[in-house]
């Protein structure tokens, strides 16, 4: 493949790290739906004479949501804190909106149009109906009265990321002024509230209803809210070094925290919907430890930017959105092939093998002709943040 220019390379202060984050986000959401079409099992080893139990990192992969809504909040924040700090000039809001329909909108028509010729041709997807199609259309999912569900099981976050899009503007102006830190944990403590109010009125409906309307802005929010708590420390922190091993530290105090909360969620999952403590507080506890890994990244890891910013992670992340939305389609196809059907193994390192490299290639082209081109500015002909596979 030719070289690979990063969209948002025209930036001043682009880390390739920070885009590395976004690969792995990606690549973790792929390896779940891998592991659930394999038939979900426990993943275990011994080493030592000690039996270890790695399930979780495949089980509960869904946490690169997170890191994807952690780190959305933390960059798009960040030109809005330096406003308010007086060290830029007000981003336009016009501008801003065309951007964010520019960065989802292109690539998802796309797949949404050919999942449409797909299910107007083979019985892979339900044709949805003219109300549907026109919930397709404005990210209506999985909300009342209507209850659509999309075509593609991962579009539901789109509409969660996308109605933060046109809070935030909001939401900075609520936070100017000294009472910064103290309305982002008011925003915080609604969100929480939000969660169990779903599960008071819910519950009895079942996990299919509440994770529904946990998936919305309103229960994403405490997360998104940290991730703008974070960018406003950063901010602060910008004319500011700040010591290398202190940021690895950081780096890997946050990566732990991660994969603490991984632990976490597999292990209250048997009383998870019936209203353990983990349903309220799950955002938190992995939306700070994200916290932790974006911020060391940005201000210098060492170790953030070995593990994060070679070419392959990179790549990933600059493909991460077309990556995310095309690798489910890639599993579910393959999963309906006679390779997949027929075969008595365990299919976890087959989906791997065969679906990383073609949701990668569909990713890369997505990207390449569709992203790109809505989202290149001029100054980027000739950007140095290019990736050659």
């Amino acid at each position: 493949m030719n070289q690979l220019v990063d969209h948002a390379a025209y930036r001043s202060d682009y880390q390739r790290a920070l885009t590395g984050i976004r690969g792995v986000a990606a690549l973790w959401v792929l390896l779940y739906h891998a592991w659930v079409y394999s038939t979900p099992r426990l993943i275990q080893f011994e080493l030592a004479g000690i039996q270890f139990d790695i399930t979780p990192l495949f089980s509960i992969g869904f946490v690169g949501v997170d890191l994807f809504f952690v780190l959305s909040a933390y960059l798009l924040g960040t030109r809005y804190f330096r406003w308010i700090e007086g060290r830029a000039s007000r981003p336009a809001l016009d501008q801003y909106f065309l951007r964010r329909v520019a960065r989802v909108y292109p690539a998802y028509l796309l797949q949404l149009s050919l999942l449409l010729l797909i299910a107007a041709t083979t019985s892979l997807y339900t044709m949805p109906g003219g109300t549907a199609l026109l919930a397709h259309l404005f990210f209506y999912f999985n909300l009342p009265p209507l209850w659509i569900n999309q075509l593609n099981g991962v579009w539901w976050t789109l509409p969660t990321e996308f109605y933060f899009y046109i809070l935030l503007p909001l939401l900075v102006l609520l936070l100017r002024g000294q009472a910064t830190r103290w309305l982002i944990v008011v925003v915080i403590a609604g969100s929480v509230a939000y969660r169990y109010w779903v599960f008071a009125h819910f519950h009895d409906l079942g996990a299919a209803w509440m994770s529904a309307l946990l998936g919305n802005t309103l229960g994403y929010l405490d997360g998104f809210s940290l991730g703008l708590l974070a960018s406003w420390l950063s901010v602060r922190l910008e004319n500011r070094t700040l010591p290398p091993r202190l940021m690895d530290l950081l780096f890997v105090l946050g990566s732990g925290g991660i994969l603490l909360s991984m632990w976490t969620l597999a292990w209250a999952y048997p009383e998870y919907w019936d209203g353990h403590p983990v349903l309220f507080l799950r955002n938190l506890m992995i939306a700070g430890s994200s916290c932790l890994v974006v911020m060391a990244t940005r201000h210098g890891s060492p170790l953030a930017h070995l593990l994060l910013a070679n070419r392959l992670i990179f790549f990933c992340g600059v493909v991460s959105y077309s990556l995310y939305l095309w690798h489910l389609p890639v599993i579910q196809a393959l999963s309906k092939t006679s390779l997949f059907v027929d075969y008595t193994g365990y299919a976890l390192g087959m989906y791997l093998i065969i679906a990383t490299p073609l949701a990668l290639s569909l990713a890369w082209l997505s990207y390449r002709f569709v992203e790109l081109p809505f989202l290149r500015r001029p100054k980027t002909k000739h950007l140095p943040k290019t990736v050659s596979m």
